[in-house]
């Protein structure tokens, strides 16, 4: 039997909590789908900066190709996992 596969979702701007949630389902067992490119973490904006031509539209082509490259993790997952993170203001 193969494990079982999760996705994770919430917003990219909690990067810690992403790779805790996908330490610990990993530790579980389970297949892990997580971000591949986070917008929001200054390692994976140089990626984005390979990638620019002073152009927004390709920058705006690249969000959208990640948008939907996760829909389509969502739609390959057996469970999603949703990581509500509380912030005290």
């Amino acid at each position: 039997m193969r494990p079982i596969i999760v996705c994770l979702c919430g917003a990219s701007r909690f990067a810690l909590e992403f790779a805790r949630a996908n330490m610990l389902e990993t530790l579980a067992g389970r297949i892990v789908l997580t971000l591949g490119v986070n917008l929001k973490v200054p390692g994976d904006l140089a990626a984005l900066a390979l990638l620019e031509t002073g152009d927004p539209r390709k920058v705006e082509a690249v969000k959208d190709m990640l948008d939907e490259l996760h829909l389509r993790k969502i739609d390959l997952a057996d469970e999603i996992l949703v990581l509500n993170v509380l912030i005290s203001l």
